[in-house]
């Protein structure tokens, strides 16, 4: 049921754009969020929406005195959990010969083609919108710091 509630805001986040509004990205976070903590009943999307109900209508005075700066860490841990890091790994293996990606599993075995269009498609993005590779080269430096103080 939770992959259906993630369809079903996306529609109605497309269609809110067709019609000239804002979609509601972040309760669709906090439905994977409900969804990724085994939240499987309609009532735990049902309580996510409510919660952002009451804290948009009337928590608003407590959250202004929340820091930005915490507001977006929150945000970059977020879209890193998102992050399916084993397909990294499957598209790395397209840089491999024919003969290695035949002895991988399935599940790295990607299409190049496939990989190929997923390149064109980012960087066609990142080309179009400014702010958008802003923020993708600050997360990378972000993500390059982080892996080099940990080695």
């Amino acid at each position: 049921p939770g992959f259906l509630v993630l369809i079903g805001q996306g529609l109605a986040n497309i269609v809110s754009g067709l019609l000239g509004g804002m979609g509601g990205s972040g309760v669709v976070g906090l439905s994977v969020l409900s969804d990724r903590t085994f939240g499987t009943t309609c009532l735990s999307t049902f309580v996510t929406g409510l919660i952002t109900f009451l804290i948009v209508t009337w928590g608003y005075p407590i959250v202004d005195f929340i820091p930005l700066s915490a507001v977006s860490g929150i945000s970059i841990s977020m879209v890193c959990s998102f992050i399916q890091w084993r397909s990294l790994v499957a598209i790395f293996t397209t840089c491999l010969p024919s003969q290695k990606r035949d002895t991988l599993p399935p599940q790295y075995n990607v299409a190049r083609y496939d990989v190929l269009i997923m390149f064109i498609v980012t960087a066609g993005l990142l080309l179009v919108d400014v702010s958008t590779m802003a923020f993708f080269v600050m997360g990378f430096a972000v993500f390059l710091f982080d892996m080099c103080q940990r080695r």
